[in-house]
């Protein structure tokens, strides 16, 4: 019996090497996280992006069997410029394209936590949507602004659901909500960008010289 107890014992481990085999762990957890975390953020980054191609994609279908014009831009039962008048309601100037969308997931920003994934268009509502509307978008005009993560501020202060009036002299930046202070944006021919918000700005700006406004009229959700 005290044979087979000190062989046992052989194969214990002794407090100095639980001690070692602690601090190895945890030196590997401090260079290992971090490294995770900028892969997962990047993931992340990258399923947005995906999502902006598919929603400028549709917006284009919408826009190419409309004679050019965005659904907000037509009233009636062919648009939906009469939603306007109630500028907390972006959600359903996506929930009109839902046949060119298909997926309603892609209306959400995988970093998003204060938004939820729609299951379907029959559910989707505010509370589904991550990306704002750039009122001013032309498909024939690359540079201007057709939508973008909702993660904005200006002049330091947060911006809230509702139509956001944006000029040049603006300090518009986007905030850490969503991706680190910085965002993707979607232009008028559908192409997206990973911008920082100096980038931003200069895409504001850029935007108002290609639609020939001083005032950008961006819908948040």
């Amino acid at each position: 019996m005290n044979a087979h107890l000190k062989s046992r014992g052989e194969y214990a481990l002794t407090r100095r090497e639980v001690v070692i085999l602690v601090a190895v762990t945890a030196v590997l957890a401090m260079v290992v996280l971090p490294t995770l975390s900028q892969y997962w953020a990047q993931s992340r980054r990258i399923r947005c992006v995906s999502n902006f191609k598919n929603i400028g994609l549709a917006l284009r279908i919408f826009s190419n069997d409309h004679g050019g014009s965005f659904q907000w831009q037509l009233s009636g039962t062919n648009g939906t410029k009469d939603l306007l008048y109630d500028p907390y309601d972006a959600w359903r100037h996506f929930a009109f394209i839902s046949n060119e969308l298909s997926n309603p997931a892609n209306l959400r920003c995988p970093t998003d936590s204060e938004r939820a994934t729609a299951r379907d268009f029959g559910s989707f509502g505010p509370h589904n949507l991550s990306y704002f509307l750039g009122l001013l978008a032309d498909e024939a005009e690359p540079k201007t602004l057709l939508g973008g993560d909702r993660n904005l501020t200006t002049n330091g202060f947060e911006v809230g659901p509702g139509l956001l009036r944006l000029g040049s002299a603006q300090n518009a930046a986007f905030s850490d909500k969503l991706h680190r202070n910085a965002g993707n944006i979607l232009l008028g021919d559908g192409s997206v960008w990973q911008a920082s918000s100096l980038q931003f700005q200069e895409a504001v700006k850029d935007a108002a010289e290609a639609s020939r406004n001083t005032i950008n009229r961006l819908l948040i959700p």
